[in-house]
């Protein structure tokens, strides 16, 4: 599994149409990319575009119309993420596994018995397999998530 790229929110607060959010630790959002916010309640719920006020490693701002609300702890912590669409588009290491994989899966479809042949014309039975899970996480090794058990 890839980095999804998410922080739990631990603060909120909203002033002159500009939401403040804390998070517990560093998040990695920058300016424009949109984000979305779950389990801090209304208004703050909901996928907005972060803004430069406020940026930092543990805080950044989104625009909410919106009365002014007062800083308040979130119990228990919201979660912020970046919108799953739009994490890894454009990215060369990401397109080159995706075309990887589609191409090893066009050639045993019409492979005849699941029987493809490499470049050097040898018979090769089992490049669906492990050797395919090799190759894109070797495109792919500083975007996987060490956390998950795809490993």
């Amino acid at each position: 599994m890839l980095v999804t790229f998410k922080a739990p929110i631990e603060k909120v607060s909203l002033t002159d149409n500009v939401a403040t959010f804390t998070t517990l630790g560093i998040h990695e959002f920058t300016e424009g990319q949109s984000v979305i916010i779950t389990g801090c309640g209304t208004p703050y719920n909901g996928t907005r575009v972060v803004l430069a006020d406020n940026l930092g490693q543990y805080t950044f701002s989104q625009s909410i119309t919106n009365a002014d609300l007062l800083e308040a702890n979130v119990i228990p912590s919201g979660v912020a993420a970046l919108s799953g669409g739009s994490t890894y588009v454009g990215n060369a290491a990401v397109q080159s596994a995706v075309y990887t994989v589609s191409v090893e899966v066009f050639q045993a479809r019409l492979a005849g018995g699941g029987q493809i042949e490499g470049v050097d014309f040898t018979s090769t039975p089992f490049r669906m397999g492990r050797s395919l899970f090799n190759k894109c996480v070797g495109l792919l090794g500083s975007y996987m998530d060490t956390e998950s058990m795809a490993l």
